[in-house]
């Protein structure tokens, strides 16, 4: 079968170098995707709940939204959006595919994703931890006389798996099989990942930043071995003469997490004509699906321990119980707190120009405004599910662009009831300028069915501090806090001694009020940032959920932070850090 692959991978590298003219239509490729239109954010981690909302389907059910449909749809769409095509391998069924139907409640949380198969896909219905090993599919394969592939018996048809078979989750949580060896291709941090797994060895291809990292950090140098395909971080792609040296590199398997841009869909079409697997592993964008990520890796590379390799599955076990510890650590030191509130701003246009004016008259300008990430943004979904197990919310999750493909917003604490308040010389991320979610209200229970209403407020005890996505970003905030009637002062309260108007604001020059989301002195922190980013996703992000129960919440010492960073690194870096680089990360320097 490898000597095979090699012959086929060869003559198809011959025939791109001489032949390959641009992007070419692919019709294996084309799919209806069925959107929602009320979309919501998807947990992937099973269980799932299975509905189908097929009009023609006996299974009906009314609470689910209508399905448009969208042909136009790319492979890299999020999860949020689209179906993907899972390649299993040479023998593949050119029209296997994946889609899936998605079933909300009353208040609009999703209960779960369905999954539709075509193709040799089994739907989990357990959760990824307990995928069974190879000798246990084995065993309930021989024990049921029942292809794990095709789900039906006969003589003709497989009846176990091979040695070589890997059970993986797939974008949307059902299980995969894909007939693999060991190596793989992957950029950014899945690479990364596979370096954590300790099978950095077996990564063949990756992108340059990924070879930068290892070789100036010597706990990724496994990674060094690897050939640099993509160019950057991989989010380009990849140029003829690149796809083609990633087929004749003839990794077993490719692999890319959903939405990212590192393969189109002709790229795809060619890994699975050279008989490499192609895998879309969930986004990052939750501490869960980093665990599924994590565990599924430690799947397909499997146990190499008799060789002198490492036991993936096991490493990537022991990932998981730590993190699953830490959280509930991070839960209990916050168990019967208040809600506590924080924005992550994530970075600052110096060139823009925010105008107060009146009646046609300037009142006041500002040079410079916030850039906030909204909910449709991977770090700020990834943020929310962070910090909510501190008992933390970002107020970035609650806003919104323009349109839906608006991730970045320009937000500002000023409210102006009397005239406009108005943004120009923006860089584009957005066309309006938004009122910064700095304030609001929440029910407590106080017992015999009654709620008392409790209202936070930047520079309340509630929301002590604003989070900079790096150390300029923090300049900046500061620096506007600082300045006399600056966007991100701190004004006194004002009565107008009617009691009609009653605010925290500074006046016009009619004395009119202009009003400010801010009612007290903050605090403006970096992120903390380690050997990789905790924000974007990545092994580390777990982190982020016991820092935020010291600096936020205030439930833990810095010491006992400073444990878990420490801890962490030693088990699953193998790096001792010292007091001072534990400091450099916690200043997310």
């Amino acid at each position: 079968m490898r000597i095979w692959k090699r012959i086929v991978a060869a003559a198809l590298v011959f025939c791109m170098l001489f032949t390959f003219t641009g992007c070419r239509y692919s019709d294996t490729l084309e799919q209806l995707i069925y959107r929602a239109v009320d979309e919501g954010f998807i947990e992937l981690d099973p269980p799932f709940e299975m509905a189908n909302n097929n009009p023609e389907s006996e299974e009906e059910n009314d609470s689910l939204p209508d399905m448009t449909t969208d042909e136009d749809s790319s492979r890299q769409s999020d999860p949020l959006e689209a179906g993907i095509v899972t390649w299993d391998g040479e023998d593949a069924d050119e029209d296997a595919s994946v889609g899936f139907r998605v079933e909300y409640d009353e208040s609009g949380e999703s209960l779960g994703v369905s999954a539709t198969d075509t193709g040799s896909v089994t739907e989990a219905s357990e959760s990824v931890q307990t995928i069974p090993s190879t000798a246990e599919a084995d065993a309930e394969t021989a024990e049921s006389g029942v292809d794990n592939q095709t789900g039906d018996g006969g003589e003709d048809e497989t009846a176990a798996n091979t040695e070589t078979d890997k059970q993986v989750v797939d974008d949307y949580g059902n299980q995969v099989t894909l007939e693999m060896s060991g190596t793989v291709a992957a950029t950014g941090e899945l690479a990364v990942m596979v370096s954590m797994l300790g099978a950095g060895d077996r990564l063949l291809a990756t992108d340059e930043e990924t070879l930068e990292l290892a070789s100036s950090n010597s706990v990724f140098s496994d990674l060094s071995g690897a050939e640099a395909v993509w160019s950057g971080d991989g989010s380009a792609g990849l140029s003829a003469d690149d796809l083609a040296r990633l087929i004749a590199i003839l990794p077993d398997v490719v692999l890319e997490t959903s939405g990212s841009t590192c393969l189109s869909d002709e790229d795809v079409s060619a890994l699975k004509a050279a008989g490499i697997d192609y895998q879309v592993l969930p986004a990052l964008t939750s501490l869960s699906n980093i665990e599924t990520v994590v565990t599924s890796l430690g799947t397909i590379l499997g146990d190499r321990s008799s060789e002198g390799g490492s036991d993936a599955p096991a490493l990537a076990a022991a990932y998981v119980s730590w993190a699953d510890a830490a959280v509930s650590d991070a839960e209990r030191a916050v168990s019967g707190s208040d809600p506590m509130y924080t924005l992550y701003v994530s970075g600052w246009d110096a060139d823009c120009t925010v105008t107060l004016s009146n009646s046609g008259s300037l009142e006041k300008s500002w040079t410079g405004c916030a850039v906030v990430e909204n909910f449709s943004c991977q770090r700020t979904r990834l943020l929310t599910d962070l910090l909510s197990s501190a008992n933390v919310t970002n107020t970035a999750s609650k806003q919104w662009g323009t349109s839906s493909a608006e991730i970045l917003c320009y937000e500002t604490p000023i409210r102006y009831r009397y005239g406009s308040c108005s943004l120009s010389g923006s860089k584009g991320y957005d066309t309006e300028l938004h009122i910064a979610y700095l304030q609001g209200t929440y029910d407590v229970d106080i017992g015999d069915g009654d709620t008392d209403t409790v209202s936070y407020s930047l520079g309340l005890d509630n929301f002590p501090l604003v989070i900079a996505a790096n150390a300029d970003v923090k300049g900046y905030i500061e620096a506007s806090k600082e300045e006399e009637y600056g966007q991100w002062s701190v004004y006194g309260h004002i009565n107008d001694g009617t009691g009609n108007f009653n605010s925290d604001a500074f006046l016009d020059s009619n004395g009119k009020f202009v009003s400010t989301q801010i009612s007290g002195d903050y605090e403006v922190v970096v992120n903390p940032d380690g050997f990789r980013s905790w924000t974007e996703g990545s092994c580390e992000s777990v982190l982020e959920t016991v820092w935020a129960v010291w600096q936020i919440a205030g439930a833990m010492s810095k010491e006992e932070v400073s444990g878990y960073i420490k801890d962490f690194y030693s088990t699953f870096y193998g790096y001792e850090l010292s007091s001072a680089e534990i400091e450099e990360i916690l200043a997310g320097s």
